[in-house]
């Protein structure tokens, strides 16, 4: 804790260390036998989030050894935690991602690439949560793109936690290619292609765009910044994008309309990126957010998208739907060991998401009125 007075692992020589198999073990385990060198110290195991974070508070444990990527499990039972707590000493283990990728002509062929958005700042290599979940289908013949909103509470089937049902934002601590297993499960359809951000990557790429313009059915204040949006059209620059996005508690329809709202900045750092005074000088754009954001599409892929755009500077028609569900408490958890709210989906609107990606995957055409939220 922060008030306990220790400063280096030295001084939790002799101690007990709270740790928990849940999540990746293989890192975990690692991480254990670079502690044993660093420090002499007892380890206690818990087989749930909730009593391995009691066990701090409670003084039951000297300190924890934490994934990064399971601290936000914390914020429900500990809000303060990040507060609460500091960082005696990090060990860094890097994984080397599969190869997901399905790869196509993107300039001929439709595809689909899923942008998962972590819930951290830094480097976009944490393994964390996949709080933004969203579908990006992509037509380059007919010019159509439709985005598919998906709740990140989704009680969904996960292939990598042995098909047991867990929200949807868990899967990211298990890696991308457990998001990208899991929507591809559920949604039906095949995902080509990955993008990964986190709170960073949005404010450095709306910056080096110079701002977008966003539209706002809403006239509410931001949690996160206190940023005054407007109904109508709102001009935002990265951090107020990132307020904007992360907005659920002003809304009636709560993580609903922040998922409306996503991908109302995806569409309009499309319109931006696309237009004649950005596209023309892409590399300095490329340039200025290299490191901001991982994908396994390849930078040919992506240059040969750019060089199409250049070519015909044809308009995209950009199309927005969102699957929904029914909320429900109490439900379990198996990564985090613990009963948590989860979204139970309504398979009506999943069916309708097959349609809509399947009609652009096949060269149909989308009309909004067909489409609605």
């Amino acid at each position: 804790m922060k008030d306990s007075g220790y400063e280096t692992i030295d001084d939790i020589a002799g101690g007990v260390v709270a740790t928990t198999n849940l999540g990746d073990n293989k890192v975990l385990n690692e991480a254990i036998a670079d502690l044993k060198k660093d420090v002499n110290v007892k380890l206690q195991d818990y087989n749930s989030m909730e009593a391995y974070g009691d066990a701090l508070y409670n003084g039951e444990v000297t300190a924890m050894l934490l994934n990064e990527g399971m601290r936000g499990s914390f914020d429900e039972k500990h809000p303060q935690f990040d507060q609460d707590t500091k960082v005696l000493k990090s060990y860094t283990y890097e994984t080397k991602a599969a190869d997901i990728s399905k790869n196509v002509d993107v300039t001929e062929d439709p595809f689909n690439i899923y942008i998962s958005g972590i819930d951290t700042y830094g480097t976009i290599s944490t393994v964390a949560r996949s709080d933004v979940n969203m579908l990006v289908t992509v037509n380059p013949t007919t010019k159509q793109i439709l985005m598919t909103s998906i709740p990140r509470d989704y009680y969904v089937v996960q292939p990598c936690q042995d098909n047991q049902k867990d929200k949807l934002t868990h899967s990211g601590i298990f890696g991308v290619s457990c998001t990208i297993e899991t929507a591809e499960n559920f949604l039906n359809v095949p995902i080509n292609y990955y993008a990964r951000v986190n709170f960073s990557s949005l404010v450095e790429m709306v910056d080096a765009l110079g701002g977008i313009n966003v539209y706002s059915p809403n006239t509410f204040v931001t949690m996160h910044g206190n940023y005054q949006i407007v109904e109508g059209e709102n001009y935002m620059d990265g951090e107020k994008a990132l307020g904007f996005v992360r907005e659920r508690y002003a809304f009636t329809s709560g993580d609903r309309e922040r998922g409306r709202n996503q991908m109302r900045v995806v569409e309009a750092m499309i319109n931006k990126a696309i237009s004649p005074a950005i596209i023309t000088r892409y590399t300095s754009i490329m340039d200025a957010i290299a490191g901001s954001f991982q994908t396994n599409m390849s930078q040919s892929e992506i240059n040969s998208l750019i060089r199409m755009q250049l070519d015909d500077m044809s308009g995209w028609e950009i199309f927005q739907y969102s699957v929904d569900g029914t909320g429900q408490g109490s439900t379990w958890s198996p990564s985090y060991g613990f009963y948590a709210y989860m979204m139970v989906p309504d398979q009506a609107t999943v069916d309708k998401a097959n349609s809509l990606i399947n009609t652009v995957l096949n060269d149909g055409r989308l009309v909004q009125e067909n489409i609605g939220y």
